[in-house]
């Protein structure tokens, strides 16, 4: 829900709002331990991030989606590197 939310901000030109609901989608994943939903709520925080100019905190959020890529399902894996 959090990580629909923000990429539908960032479609409506709220980078900011993006963030927001990024942060509480890493927060949610995070919590209860879903790696392919980790991997999904730092990638799209990166390019909310990125939207903002926030090109360090973006690097990281891809750092840390990239230790979770093992958590996505090989059939999706190409699509994600």
């Amino acid at each position: 829900m959090w990580v629909n939310a923000g990429i539908a901000a960032v479609r409506q030109g709220l980078p900011y709002v993006a963030v927001a609901m990024q942060n509480e989608a890493v927060r949610f994943t995070t919590v209860h331990g879903q790696p392919f939903l980790t991997f999904e709520a730092h990638l799209y925080r990166a390019r909310a991030r990125a939207a903002v100019g926030d090109a360090t905190g973006a690097r990281a959020d891809l750092e840390v989606a990239e230790q979770h890529l093992p958590g996505v399902p090989v059939p999706l894996q190409p699509r994600m590197r």
